[in-house]
């Protein structure tokens, strides 16, 4: 899953309108916050800042996503809005 232009390629597929009617595709990743795993495996170096880690495609395009991170950087609150 770390290719990010296959991946691009088929969340505009999934989410093209059909019929006159828009589709939306969301997804969400979790990333690993072990450093010591992070250091240890490099299939894991997935950070909280990368911009793949939740996307949302609305007929094909990729929608804007407004972060809110926590203080502490454990986690990160992303939101999108879509009309529909």
């Amino acid at each position: 899953m770390s290719n990010h232009g296959i991946l691009k390629g088929k969340r505009q597929w999934l989410s093209q309108a059909v019929n006159g009617r828009n589709r939306i595709y969301v997804s969400s990743s979790n990333w690993n916050t072990d450093k010591a795993a992070l250091n240890s495996d490099r299939r894991f170096s997935q950070t909280a800042q990368a911009s793949t880690l939740h996307t949302v495609y609305m007929s094909g395009c990729q929608q804007e996503l407004t972060r809110k991170p926590d203080p502490k950087g454990f986690y990160e609150y992303r939101q999108c809005f879509v009309d529909l």
